[in-house]
This record gives structure tokens, C-alpha cells and sequence, in this order.
């Protein structure tokens, strides 16, 4: 059958939180793929900054959880972070993109990839929650 099933797979995993006075909300369901390849996160960060983002799992579901897991930290390393968040934002993806690159995080990759599929980490702090990948509970980071 190869990537996709014979019928979808209809349940969500639903969550909801609250970050810097921002609400939000996140629905998310496999669909016809074989496994959830998207990963999501809501944070925290320095100077009243709320990170929201969601992550398409084209390159596979590590990739995704991994530009999760790290783009917190990433951003809010970046020099710019407090001035130009737009220069920041994009600075940030151009180093996830060369982390995944990096043969160091070979090895965080492979057990992201064999992990079992949960709702990326939400919470506070920079480094998208806990850290884990895993359900968060708003006191991540």
C-alpha cells in the first residue's frame, strides 16, 4: 500500500494553551498517511514574543518534530531576535535547516524518526516546551 493506508485515519489530537495573552488552538489528524508526519508548537519566548508555527512533515516526521523541538531556542538565539523578528525568523529556518545537515544530530534524527507519534511539545521557554517531543503541559522549557 506503500505511504498511504486503504481508509484514513480520522481521530485528533486537539490541543489548546494560552501564551503571552495569546489563546490558541491545535487540531491535527493523520489522515491517509501512514503516520502523522506534521509536528506543531506553541511558545513562549523572551520579550513578550509568542511562537506559533506548524511544520509540514514532507521530509519526513523527524524533521518536522525536529524544527519543532529546536526552532524556539534557534529564534531566540538569533541576534536579531529583539529587534527584527522577521530577519530573526528567517535566520532561524536557514539554521534549522543547516542543524539537520549537521552529522551530530544524525542520531536525534533517528530517534525522532522511530519515536511514536505525539503532538509536539507547547509551553514556555525557548526551546519548543520541553524539549522531549512529547505532550506538553505549559510548563515546558
Amino acid at each position: 500500500m506503500g505511504v498511504y493506508l486503504s481508509s484514513p485515519v480520522t481521530e485528533k489530537e486537539t490541543s489548546s494553551g494560552d501564551a503571552h495573552g495569546y489563546s490558541w488552538a491545535a487540531s491535527s489528524m493523520q489522515g491517509w498517511r501512514r503516520n502523522q508526519e506534521d509536528a506543531h508548537l506553541a511558545i513562549e519566548l523572551p520579550h513578550d514574543t509568542a511562537l506559533f508555527a506548524v511544520f509540514d512533515g514532507h521530509g519526513g516526521r523527524e524533521v518536522a518534530a525536529f524544527a519543532a523541538r529546536h526552532m524556539g531556542s534557534v529564534l531566540a538565539s538569533e541576534p536579531a531576535f529583539e529587534h527584527r523578528l522577521g530577519a530573526a525568523l528567517v535566520e532561524a529556518f536557514h539554521k534549522i535547516d543547516e542543524l539537520l545537515k549537521d552529522k551530530s544530530c544524525i542520531e536525534e534524527l533517528r530517534e525522532l524518526k522511530v519515536a511514536p507519534r505525539r503532538t509536539e511539545a507547547h509551553g514556555h521557554g525557548g526551546d519548543g516546551g520541553r524539549g522531549d517531543g512529547g505532550e506538553g503541559d505549559g510548563e515546558g522549557g
